[in-house]
């Protein structure tokens, strides 16, 4: 089959196309749009860094809830092709109702029925179309205190990877983000903040841990916030390979724009004892800790692959794990390669 060209770019001045309705924009909005095209999980990293707070977002629906926030149009599933095309007029013409100074659409590929979807896209753009694909690789790792995480994230620094601890990321945030901290202000109010303008963590822990709809509202701000700075942080790093330490991977959002997800888990025994050399607290106390945590189960279904670290030796760990990222590394290669 021959595409005109039409169909992928702006015709030059003095082309014309086979069928003359292909010249037109479609249904385009009042706000400019820019189409990214790429995979689903690099155009949604993309989104995230470039999207103006009062941009309007066309997103697959896996991807919705990262953009709290935004007026969102969801196109259909990344892999529904069906459902894409049957939302794509209504997803444009839904922002002419607003007051979205730009807007954001994620595109699919240009195999089948996606080659009409991602035309339309287009054409409503003028063609302002910006690829996503960078040839980077996320993975995200999360698994329960005393799983064994670490030998994963030595395994990935070992490859160069640029790792992200988004712990780290979000008490980093706390202190110097001020869009994050006035939605904490707004939601749970200044006895959450000390004399000198720093978060109580501990005081919100007090507020939050008893009480599910406002932990339910932390987390909607922690989804709102963080994954953003990590879409960021991922950008900005000149390294192929990133690895993202989140123990609420799923929870958070980010598993959403991971290339691929690891549950590490072990058994409740050998976590244990990690746990009390690890730092030094009283077996109940660990057994504690470990029950108050999600089950390996929880992780194991939520992620797309599972390392279990039950090694005995912290040698052994290290050598499974970095047979493990070399399989993962090479499957998705494999994989994006036959896509």
């Amino acid at each position: 089959m021959t595409v005109d060209k039409a169909v992928t770019q702006k015709m030059g001045e003095g082309e014309k196309p086979r069928a003359p309705g292909m010249k037109y924009r479609h249904y385009a909005p009042k706000a400019p749009v820019t189409v990214v095209t790429g995979g689903a999980k690099a155009s949604a990293r993309y989104l995230l860094t470039h999207a103006s707070e009062d941009a309007g977002v066309i997103c697959f629906d896996e991807f919705v809830p990262l953009f709290a926030g935004h007026i969102v149009h969801p196109l259909g599933a990344s892999g529904d092709k069906r459902a894409q095309a049957q939302h794509v007029f209504d997803a444009l013409r839904t922002f002419d109702e607003t007051n979205v100074r730009e807007i954001w659409a994620q595109c699919p590929d240009g195999k089948g029925l996606g080659l009409a979807i991602g035309n339309r896209l287009k054409k409503a753009a003028g063609f302002h179309v910006e690829d996503a694909d960078d040839g980077k690789i996320v993975i995200g790792i999360t698994g329960g205190t005393g799983a064994g995480k670490t030998s994963l994230l030595r395994a990935l620094e070992r490859e160069g990877a640029c790792i992200l601890d988004c712990d780290k990321i979000y008490h980093e945030m706390l202190e110097s983000d001020e869009s994050l901290r006035k939605a904490l202000r707004e939601a749970f109010g200044g006895a959450i903040f000390r004399a000198d303008g720093s978060v109580d963590v501990h005081a919100m822990g007090l507020v939050v841990f008893h009480d599910k709809e406002k932990l339910a509202a932390l987390d909607a701000i922690v989804r709102a916030h963080v994954p953003r700075e990590c879409a960021r942080r991922m950008a900005a790093s000149d390294k192929k390979l990133i690895g993202l330490d989140a123990i609420k991977l799923i929870e958070c959002g980010l598993g959403a724009i991971c290339d691929v997800t690891v549950a590490v888990t072990a058994p409740e025994e050998v976590r244990v004892r990690r746990i009390m050399a690890r730092d030094g607290i009283t077996e109940d106390y660990a057994r504690s800790r470990v029950a108050a945590q999600q089950s390996a189960e929880y992780f194991r279904a939520q992620c797309g692959c599972e390392f279990v670290n039950d090694l005995p030796t912290a040698a052994e760990a290290a050598a499974a794990a970095e047979d493990f990222i070399h399989t993962i590394i090479k499957n998705f290669k494999e994989e994006t390669k036959h896509e």
